[in-house]
């Protein structure tokens, strides 16, 4: 499994406090979430998009990825479906 430093951006850690997503969740998606969309000709860094199942919640993750560095920086979080 890679290991990758995940920093986090000020939007995002603002999205996650008002959709009520935790750290635990960010990092859960991003380690077992499904990648839903890249785009890899973004101008800093490959940016993706992961999906993943998390409690009743399908947590949906925007991070720019620089595989040199091992680093994902989550520029925004989202969820659908109610926090039990």
């Amino acid at each position: 499994m890679d290991v990758y430093r995940i920093i986090y951006t000020d939007h995002a850690r603002e999205r996650m406090f008002e959709r009520d997503i935790s750290e635990e969740e960010v990092v859960h998606a991003l380690s077992f979430g499904l990648s839903i969309k890249k785009n890899e000709s973004t101008a800093r860094f490959p940016k993706e998009e992961v999906s993943c199942q998390v409690g009743s919640r399908l947590i949906h993750v925007v991070a720019g990825v620089n595989h040199l560095s091992r680093i994902k920086i989550v520029v925004t979080v989202y969820a659908k479906g109610k926090k039990e």
